[in-house]
């Protein structure tokens, strides 16, 4: 909990970073222990905002923290994850791992499925996608995990919505 609390000051998060104190909070942050997790997860998401974090976070093998926030039972852990991974897919370097990774996709494929009524959510998450797509490396990737199909699903679901909404 002390990196926690240094972490809060965003001058103290680059030091955090340098000084090795990413695995403690990944490994926070796979705690079964929600609020555990949920403070963990912030500080990595605080952690993720600065640019010079986003590589070496990455590399620190953030994933399995990120796939299990991912299926937390708490919307307020999905969002720290959702904001992750997309400061993680704004660094160049992490896109073509990012999406050759299944597990980052499949993550993100779920946060999109499983929480269509939350923004906070659905627009990091729909964001990661659109940095990814970015590089056209990355677009096997995104194709094999059918990532077009389930973006052109929400533009459908809105146009319906719309369609209802102004009919009423």
């Amino acid at each position: 909990y002390s990196l926690v609390n240094l972490s809060a000051d965003p001058k103290k998060r680059r030091d955090i970073v340098r000084e090795g104190g990413l695995l403690s909070l990944i490994s926070l942050a796979c705690s079964d222990d929600l609020q555990d997790a949920l403070v963990a997860l912030s500080s990595l998401r605080g952690i993720s905002s600065h640019a010079e974090n986003r590589r070496e976070l990455y590399q620190a093998n953030v994933l399995e923290a990120l796939s299990l926030g991912a299926r937390a039972n708490s919307i307020e852990i999905r969002c720290e994850v959702a904001a992750i991974i997309n400061a993680l897919s704004i660094n160049d370097e992490n896109k073509l791992e990012m999406s050759q990774e299944d597990s980052v996709l499949s993550n993100v494929i779920l946060l999109l499925q499983e929480n269509k009524m939350y923004p906070r959510i659905l627009r990091p998450a729909m964001a990661s996608l659109a940095n990814l797509s970015e590089r056209n490396e990355c677009h096997p990737f995104l194709r094999r995990h059918q990532v077009h199909n389930l973006i052109l699903e929400f533009f459908t679901m809105d146009a319906v919505e719309d369609d209802l909404h102004f009919q009423t």
